[in-house]
């Protein structure tokens, strides 16, 4: 039964009875998601991709999942040879002041930062991380042996390259 609660999770939510498209996952909450698919009757295609080879200018690695009840399925091939740069996805977009909001489009908006994480990104380098920065900038918790391990936050884009795996 528990196999079937997991599946209705991803089924029966938004009424999907034909086909199913999760991303990130092929084990949930202890099930082999794949597995118990297969059993239910679905075809299944599973696999780990590079999702700069489909166009995401962001250096991201990723399980897709695809089911369907109608036959078999799989991911169409990678369609980019060269991987989308952060320049090419964003780079037309207008410069804004901190706190700022585009006027022609209001998911472009930029934080109000404070002086000392400006002075953070001030001396921030394409391609680096907070471990480059002068020890007065870096933050208390990187300090600390349990902190050292995550270099990848205040991490700055290279202009020329896909982004790193964005958090929020």
């Amino acid at each position: 039964m528990r196999d079937l609660a997991c599946i209705d999770l991803f089924c029966g939510a938004g009424g999907l009875t034909q086909g199913l498209i999760q991303e990130g996952v092929d084990v949930v909450a202890g099930i082999d998601v794949v597995s118990t698919l297969k059993n239910l009757g679905y075809h299944v295609w599973s696999n780990v991709v590079d999702c700069t080879e489909y166009g995401l200018p962001q250096r991201r690695r990723r399980t897709v999942l695809l089911a369907s009840r109608s036959g078999p399925i799989e991911l169409i091939s990678p369609a980019h040879e060269k991987a989308v740069t952060v320049r090419q996805a964003i780079g037309d977009m207008p410069a804004l002041d901190q706190g700022g909001t585009c006027g022609t489009d209001s998911l472009h908006t930029v934080a109000k930062l404070s002086d000392l994480n400006l002075e953070r990104i001030r001396v921030s380098k394409p391609g680096g991380t907070w471990r480059d920065w002068p020890s007065h900038l870096v933050a208390e918790c990187h300090r600390r042996d349990s902190g050292r391990t995550y270099p990848g936050v205040y991490g700055r884009m290279d202009w020329d390259e896909p982004s790193p795996t964005l958090t929020t």
